[in-house]
């Protein structure tokens, strides 16, 4: 079994509520350089990543509410392991997914302190859509998916879409639309303000005639697990 088989067996396990210490631990015993034999395009890598992360943030989430822990203390530590090597969530998402983007620098940032094996294994470039596939276990995040290379522009594409059609609304008495907030934590992964403007349109949140102030929505953080689509 490969590795992005592997990352959708665990990530099926962790929806349906079946065993899956079998499969972490062939993710941590997998060699390196079969990752980067098998990862060899931002198609396969993006997909991987982006199903192991929200697998491990349910799996890890659900195991620091039955230990009493702070949910927001868990994204720094290392605790996963793939091919190896010890990686958090954080590492997944700004400095894989991200191309070592630091993760409070608003997407215009980048962290060059980084470790041989994130240089090694990060996308070329980043598509702000992955923002929209993430799930870090909060009631404002966008639901999951199982994501594949062979469906993955149209996939993202899809989650952009319904998650801007959920989570955006525009007022045309004020001209204003009001959009989620994690749009302004990394709105240099979105080309700035004329880039969150040309996304909406793109996505028919506003009709290219009008140009909106754009206002950001507080962002629910309480904790809402499973949220599959």
């Amino acid at each position: 079994m490969n590795l992005l088989e592997l990352s959708q067996k665990l990530l099926l396990a962790v929806k349906t509520d079946k065993p899956f210490a079998d499969i972490i631990q062939q993710l941590a015993d997998y060699q390196v350089v079969m990752l980067k034999a098998e990862l060899i395009d931002d198609l396969s890598k993006i997909a991987f990543w982006l199903n192991i992360y929200n697998a491990f943030a349910q799996v890890i989430l659900r195991q620091a509410i039955e230990q009493k822990q702070k949910p927001t203390t868990i994204f720094k530590r290392k605790n996963i392991q793939i091919a190896q090597q010890w990686l958090s969530l954080d590492e997944i998402e700004h400095g894989i997914l991200r191309r070592s983007q630091f993760k409070y620098g608003l997407g215009y940032l980048t962290n060059w302190w980084i470790s041989p094996f994130e240089k090694a294994n990060r996308v070329s470039y980043r598509d702000y859509r992955i923002h929209f596939a993430l799930n870090c276990g909060a009631k404002s995040c966008p639901p999951i998916a199982f994501y594949t290379p062979q469906n993955l522009d149209n996939q993202l594409d899809t989650a952009t879409k319904n998650y801007l059609e959920s989570e955006s609304h525009y007022d045309p008495t004020s001209n204003t639309v009001y959009i989620a907030k994690l749009m302004f934590w990394f709105r240099g992964d979105f080309g700035g303000i004329a880039g969150v403007m040309a996304m909406l349109q793109k996505y028919q949140i506003v009709s290219a005639a009008v140009r909106p102030k754009i206002r950001y929505q507080s962002y629910d953080w309480r904790l809402e697990l499973n949220k599959f689509a």
